[in-house]
């Protein structure tokens, strides 16, 4: 019986093995087994590719497996024979040949460049291959990119592209720099690779007249200490900041003069930030997908990602890709301000010695201006992560641009602020002679600490009540000035800057403080010394000791700005009670170092509450912190709810009037 059932089965199981039975097999050994993915595992498999993992992506893989390509050949080092043999395959998908194809281009170029020496050319041919196809994807499949939006294909051609076009872009500048140093005025530059033609669109202005940079760098490569975030828009292109050769003052710069005999280069009053972020997008002017695949002929378009924010590329509005930090970085991180701040205080050779403004961006006229102005041995580098936080908001970015104040902290604050507001209003006549566009009305102004004292003369009125103070301080000699009198006017009697409509006060020592006329202020402000060019506008109003009339000792004699910090300096006393226009808005930002305690009685380790508050303002916002409070989030948070008040504001009174109406976001092209 049992004998019988075991030959039955046996049988059977023969004959389905004759018959082709697979699934008998299946039944006892199955071929397709099951198991859970961690959450790693997942997004490995979803995203994981060449530029994430070294590995060519799932969905490649995928997609050489089921045209019965060698998958060993092709995933190694990307055979150029796989390439061509899926690239024959017209009837397979067009996103999935496409999307395949840009990423074995990609693994073909990335080969060249690292194992075949002096392949420049070649390389950037294989990179200018991966973004064609990249592109050829995104453009010229049956579905738009706004279809797939949703998609991690995309997302993955689309950093393929951006990567290639990086790549091409940053190969080429070293190979055709001549031809691009030839590209001035309005003109494209057209260049030759190999079979391709290259033709520059260049769409950006960039800084101080400059015609091409002198370095091109890839954003995100840069590493940056001292920067609490990097802030960039996702989208289409490279991310590159174009250095210029128009460089920041820096204590390397010298006029090739023998060692030992330098001098800082000199530069006009203000220029514009040298390190400006650029996007490059590698556009290819084409109807159909094989016109694109057979054409050689590209255009290199260079964008400000601050001036716009999405393309128009085949009837599709695509975002453009866009950093607003590196650049940034870049330019404070080169620009030796630290070290030269504090050889400027002490009046040390290679320090500074006139004010010089520097703009963030191009100048822009549908922007309205944030002018920032820095504290007592200070720079611009005190509002590294202020302005760098600014420029990430969209919508504050939309409506300002920012310029920051750098200038020679140990002159006496009447010659700072004179010598200031000469520059900012020289600037403004550059850019805006007649004070017809948007940057010459509404401007903020922000001031930190000693910065923000200058910030209050520029909004206030002084007619008599500063020469009275010249006359009752015994270290001028007003007599001495004879029919030269007039040469102080600009120092002593003003009135509100025009323009300006707001004003945040940081730490300000509106009354002066305790610390500069004691201790280790007075020390420190006895090591100062006064530049000679302070001589030109002051010498005859100051006399000089022991009836000599030798220069340094003339400038021993004019108090410095660390003396006219002192709580008990006249001159802090007389500015203390200028009025402010009732035509500009002003806040307070004051720093405590405790949180417990009467606030009247609190500091910030420099600056005491009796003499940061001031009465009037529209708000003041109470921090715990130290004399450095700018830097912090909590005053920023603040900043930038001053600022979009002020928008509201503005553009309620710009819509009443019909002078100059506000609105300034980005274009699209």
């Amino acid at each position: 019986m049992i004998l019988a059932f075991f030959w039955r089965w046996l049988i059977v199981i023969a004959a389905a093995f004759a018959l082709g039975g697979c699934a008998v097999v299946s039944e006892f050994k199955p071929s397709v087994a099951v198991r859970a993915m961690t959450p790693d595992e997942y997004v490995a498999l979803r995203r994981g590719d060449l530029l994430g993992k070294g590995k060519l992506s799932a969905l490649t893989v995928q997609t050489i497996r089921v045209t019965g390509l060698d998958e060993r050949a092709c995933a190694a080092n990307a055979s150029l024979t796989c390439i061509e043999a899926l690239t024959m395959m017209k009837d397979l998908d067009g996103e999935t040949r496409l999307s395949a194809l840009a990423e074995l281009w990609l693994q073909h170029a990335m080969s060249i460049s690292t194992t075949v020496p002096n392949s420049r050319t070649a390389s950037t041919s294989a990179w200018i291959e991966t973004a064609r196809h990249a592109y050829a994807y995104l453009f010229f499949t049956g579905r738009s990119p706004g279809e797939r939006a949703f998609e991690e294909r995309q997302t993955q051609v689309r950093d393929w592209y951006n990567y290639a076009v990086q790549k091409t872009v940053t190969q080429l500048f070293g190979l055709q720099h001549q031809a691009l140093r030839a590209h001035a005025g309005g003109a494209k530059a057209v260049f030759r690779l190999g079979d391709w033609v290259l033709r520059v669109d260049l769409n950006a202005r960039l800084p101080n007249d400059a015609t091409t940079p002198r370095e091109l760098l890839p954003a995100n490569v840069l590493a940056f200490q001292g920067l609490r975030g990097i802030y960039r828009r996702d989208g289409l292109g490279a991310e590159l900041v174009a250095v210029t050769d128009a460089e920041p003052i820096s204590l390397n710069d010298s006029d090739g003069s023998p060692a030992g005999n330098e001098r800082p280069r000199t530069f006009p009053a203000w220029s514009e930030m040298p390190t400006p972020n650029v996007t490059v997008v590698l556009r290819f002017d084409a109807l159909t997908v094989d016109e694109l695949l057979a054409s050689h002929e590209l255009i290199v378009g260079v964008y400000d990602p601050l001036v716009q924010d999405y393309l128009q590329l085949h009837g599709q509005r695509v975002p453009l890709a866009g950093n607003f930090t590196a650049g940034y970085g870049l330019w404070l991180a080169r620009s030796g301000f630290n070290q030269q701040s504090v050889r400027g205080l002490f009046g040390r050779e290679r320090g500074i010695d006139h004010p010089h403004l520097y703009l963030m961006q191009p100048f822009d006229p549908r922007r309205r201006i944030i002018v920032m102005m820095h504290g007592l041995a200070s720079s611009p580098e005190a509002w590294v992560n202020v302005a760098n936080e600014l420029l990430a908001d969209e919508e504050l970015r939309c409506e300002f641009q920012v310029w920051e104040v750098y200038y020679p902290t140990n002159m006496p604050v009447p010659a700072s602020h004179a010598a200031i507001r000469q520059v900012l209003a020289a600037a403004l006549h550059h850019f805006d002679p007649d004070e017809e566009t948007l940057a010459s009305h509404g401007l903020v102004l922000i001031g930190h600490s000693m910065g923000g004292m200058l910030a209050r003369l520029m909004v206030s009125t002084a007619d008599q009540q500063l020469w009275k103070w010249a006359a009752s301080d015994p270290r001028i000699d007003l007599d001495r000035l004879g029919s030269t009198r007039s040469q102080l006017d600009p120092l002593l009697r003003f009135r509100p800057f025009p323009g300006v409509d707001r004003v945040v006060f940081v730490a300000t020592p509106h009354r002066g403080t305790v610390v500069a006329g004691q201790g280790l202020g007075r020390w420190v402000a006895g090591l100062i010394r006064l530049p000679l060019t302070l001589l030109s506008t002051l010498g005859d109003a100051f006399p000089a000791r022991a009836e000599t009339t030798a220069h340094a000792t003339i400038l021993q004699n004019i108090p410095n700005s660390i003396d006219q910090l002192d709580e008990n300096d006249p001159f802090v006393k007389a500015t203390s009670e200028l009025p402010i226009s009732d035509q500009v808005a002003y806040h307070s930002i004051v720093a405590r170092r405790q949180a417990n305690g009467p606030l009247a009685e609190s500091d910030d380790g420099l600056v005491p509450y009796r003499s940061a508050h001031l009465d009037g303002a529209e708000s003041e916002k109470i921090i715990v912190s130290g004399h450095s409070v700018q830097e912090t989030a909590a005053s920023i948070v603040e900043i930038r709810r001053i600022l979009r008040e002020d928008i509201s504001k503005h553009r309620l009174t710009a819509a009443d009037s019909s002078s100059v109406r506000g609105g300034s976001c980005p274009v699209q092209r």
